[in-house]
């Protein structure tokens, strides 16, 4: 299979929707659960028969993140 790169625009629990370069959407789970992309991630995925499978997520150039109630900075988008 091939890796893909696309922008993640939509978060839903275990679930992305990861937007590809030719401006198509597709439903992505995680791999793993230590994978924590967030709105405007750029990942990397592989598409399946079922849905989609995101595999890395890429370093962010940017971040907005609030402080959560231990303190702690927390990755928002």
């Amino acid at each position: 299979m091939n890796a893909l790169t696309g922008l993640v625009v939509a978060r839903f629990r275990r679930h992305v929707t990861v937007e590809g370069a030719d401006g198509s959407r597709q439903l992505c789970q995680l791999q793993k659960r230590s994978l924590d992309p967030v709105v405007g991630d750029a990942v990397d995925w592989q598409r399946t028969p079922d849905a989609g499978i995101v595999t890395a997520v890429r370093p962010r150039s940017t971040c907005l993140a609030r402080i959560d109630k231990r303190g702690r900075a927390e990755t928002v988008a």
